[in-house]
């Protein structure tokens, strides 16, 4: 992939996020810092899942 390309394509998503979310540079961060909590969450999880004790589990709700 070109950098060009690939420049191109990060401001298409950085244009859709903001238009998503109102144009609000604030509420995209936000959402986004959202997003990565979750993922590092589920991730993390994931690889607890080798070493827990049997019953014992992490939660995985969003904050909405």
């Amino acid at each position: 992939m070109s950098k060009r390309f690939a420049a191109a394509l990060v401001n298409r998503e950085a244009e859709a996020a903001l238009g998503f979310h109102g144009d609000s540079v604030k509420a995209t961060v936000a959402a986004v810092r959202s997003d990565i909590k979750h993922l590092r969450l589920r991730c993390a999880g994931r690889a607890a899942n080798h070493g827990i004790k049997q019953g014992w589990s992490l939660k995985f709700d969003r904050e909405a």
